[in-house]
């Protein structure tokens, strides 16, 4: 049992990078280092309509989010569109794909602009992510006024700056649950105790390429004209 709740801990890890979550911490960007040699390579820019932004982000100030973290949330909602359409393996955000081998994910952002709000994408093809050659990209989100400059975070060390809440069995559900927090909330993750075999097969393909940092990194930036652009991350040569 001890050796099945550590193996679901480290899967839930892979897919925790989802954005929508409750509370946040003072000390959350003390976390973000930001790098400073990169080059950006613009993939995608379109003009986002400005009525509908405006309605939408009242929506979400009318929650209580700040005006910065309701704007990232609604720049965030076009990117799953976005890589639908630019890569031919119609990658979806991480949660999601948890949901497809019988898990959860319930994620709740914390309504402060505390923290980058970000997530991870992949493909919802199962067996490819067992054979560890799918697409892994981890995409942050920011809005932007004044021409304001972004830096992309550094990767490395990403998953420091998580903690987890060690996992236990929902007797009721027959399900092992989790929760795991991010500067910029938190996620509740639940997957059926039936799915072992999967989980082992995901964290041995999935586990090496995070710590390894074999995923892709995008940017996302919102300016306040409603043009919004996504970056590829790449090393500075």
């Amino acid at each position: 049992m001890k050796f099945f709740l550590k193996s679901v801990l480290c899967f839930s890890f892979i897919f925790i990078f989802n954005p929508n979550h409750t509370q946040a911490s003072d000390e959350s960007e003390k976390d973000f280092t930001r790098q400073t040699h990169y080059q950006l390579k613009q993939l995608y820019q379109k003009k986002l309509d400005l009525e509908k932004l405006q309605e939408e982000t009242e929506k979400l100030v009318r929650q209580g989010f700040p005006i910065k973290r309701a704007r990232e949330i609604c720049a965030h909602s076009q990117i799953e569109k976005i890589f639908a359409k630019k890569f031919e393996s119609k990658l979806l955000p991480a949660g999601k794909i948890l949901e497809q081998i019988g898990g959860t994910c319930t994620t709740e952002l914390y309504k402060t602009d505390k923290g980058v709000m970000d997530d991870i994408f992949t493909t919802p093809d199962i067996s490819w992510l067992q054979k560890g050659n799918a697409p892994i990209i981890y995409n942050e989100t920011h809005y932007v006024e004044n021409e304001e400059t972004i830096h992309p975070l550094h990767l490395k060390g990403l998953k420091d700056r998580y903690t987890f809440t060690f996992p236990y069995l929902d007797i009721w559900t027959v399900s092992v649950k989790s929760e795991v927090k991010r500067p910029c909330g938190a996620v509740k993750v639940s997957l059926a105790a039936s799915w072992l075999a999967q989980v082992m097969q995901l964290q041995f393909s999935l586990t090496s390429r995070l710590t390894d940092l074999r995923i892709g990194h995008t940017l996302t930036v919102l300016q306040a004209d409603g043009m919004l652009t996504l970056f590829d991350v790449l090393k500075a040569q």
